[in-house]
């Protein structure tokens, strides 16, 4: 019964997504990349399971059982599901309390299969679902907004390798991504439109795809909150043309600044008097489980300002481009290397390409552009063992590579076309 029930509504959902998808610039590739979304979430199950033998995927899956076996009413499993409470008679068997995300995650994975039965390997192809849902519709969105970035966006979100792999299955990393790319949907549909009710939804899905992403990445979403006002606020006043265009970057830096100031007060872990102690117990209690010669070295890390400054070239190299490929390590850590060096090419094309291009969109070129070099920064610091760095640099990678892309491919064309000259 499990099966059919699952099949049966995903086939009707993907069918409506493919009927609804008919429109769209990129709609030849709908079953393609939901194909390889669905088949890389069913192989980071397998690999956890045959190979890994352990993970976070399992703890939610193994733990959400429990859930089950040890909350015998259906009342008081939708209560802990919805809200997170826990029966008394049930108290203690279920693990996390004091990890929020966690915990989070299996409440989520227990409502799933409270609903569609207890598999993992269906949990985690709907998981997948959502994340290509969002990365699906962002990927449009921007190809129609921006016609030029067409193909970096088809590749950026649906076919870069590591961006499919380590966004797809039963991980935070799905429900991030889903969750981001529908909030950036949301919110490049809501400029101009007035009150109606396309409006409305489009605010809503913002709405609720931001608290998602709270709940399971809030570092994501604290980086996104800090970032999105100064973006909005400078864009409505060129649009306006309530501001000269000589002083965007100014008034964008200003307003960038002050909304970090407040989201300093978010949370407990982005208050700037806890940045170093946070970055320091994340980094120790990851270095103490990895072996030496995976993980990334820093010079004198204390945890003072003076140790952070010092040693942010080597993190945002790090985050952005590491493991290199003859760093060693399995298969999939050589192919990360590979992407890396890949990436790295395609961000001196775009180095070399910036010289004689002249940015139009400078102040959601310098938005994109923080958000990553940020990310990459706080990955590396906080998660320094490579292994873990590539699952975790999904977050930025497809915004690196819209970015890229395009200016590697022009480099190409004028390589190519000179040496047809020649």
């Amino acid at each position: 019964m499990t099966i059919f029930i699952n099949a049966g509504l995903m086939a009707v959902l993907i069918g409506a997504g493919y009927f609804f998808s008919k429109s769209l610039p990129l709609k030849k590739h709908f079953f393609p990349a939901l194909a390889i979304k669905i088949f890389a979430g069913l192989v980071i199950g397998w690999l956890y399971w045959t190979y890994y033998g352990h993970g976070d995927t399992i703890v939610y899956y193994q733990e959400s059982l429990k859930a089950h076996e040890a909350i015998n009413q259906k009342e008081d499993l939708l209560d802990f599901v919805v809200k997170g409470t826990i029966p008394e008679y049930a108290e203690g068997i279920i693990c996390c309390e004091r990890q929020p995300r966690t915990r989070f995650m299996i409440r989520i994975v227990t409502g799933l299969g409270w609903a569609f039965g207890p598999g993992y390997y269906w949990i985690a192809t709907w998981f997948s679902l959502f994340s290509f849902l969002g990365m699906w519709l962002v990927a449009n969105r921007i190809a129609i907004g921006f016609p030029k970035l067409k193909l970096a966006a088809l590749i950026g979100f649906l076919y870069f390798p590591s961006v499919v792999m380590w966004s797809s299955g039963l991980t935070k990393e799905s429900l991030a991504m889903g969750s981001l790319s529908l909030a950036i949907w949301a919110l490049i549909n809501l400029p101009g439109e007035r009150p109606t009710r396309r409006g409305i939804f489009h605010g809503l899905v913002f709405i609720l795809s931001f608290i998602l992403l709270w709940k399971v990445k809030y570092f994501y979403a604290g980086l996104f909150a800090g970032l999105l006002p100064g973006l909005f606020i400078t864009s409505i006043a060129l649009k306006k043309q309530w501001l000269p265009k000589k002083f965007q970057m100014l008034i964008w830096a200003g307003i960038t600044i002050l909304t970090f100031v407040v989201v300093n007060f978010s949370h407990i872990n982005f208050r700037f008097d806890r940045v170093s102690e946070v970055i320091m117990l994340n980094h120790d209690g990851l270095v103490e489980m990895s072996r030496p010669d995976n993980i990334i070295h820093y010079k004198d890390l204390d945890g003072s300002f003076s140790a952070l400054v010092t040693n942010t070239p080597k993190a945002v190299f790090s985050g952005l481009f590491r493991p290199l490929p003859w760093e060693g390590g399995n298969m999939l850590k050589l192919a990360s290397g590979i992407e890396n060096l890949l990436l790295m090419l395609m961000v001196l094309a775009a180095l070399f390409s910036l010289r004689k291009t002249r940015i139009e969109q400078q102040v959601l070129f310098w938005t994109v552009l923080t958000y990553i070099v940020l990310l990459a920064w706080i990955i590396a610091f906080t998660t320094p063992n490579l292994g873990t760095l590539v699952r975790y640099k999904v977050g930025f990678l497809p915004f690196l590579i819209l970015f890229t892309l395009p200016a590697a491919r022009e480099v190409m064309v004028r390589i190519i076309n000179r040496n047809k000259l020649e």
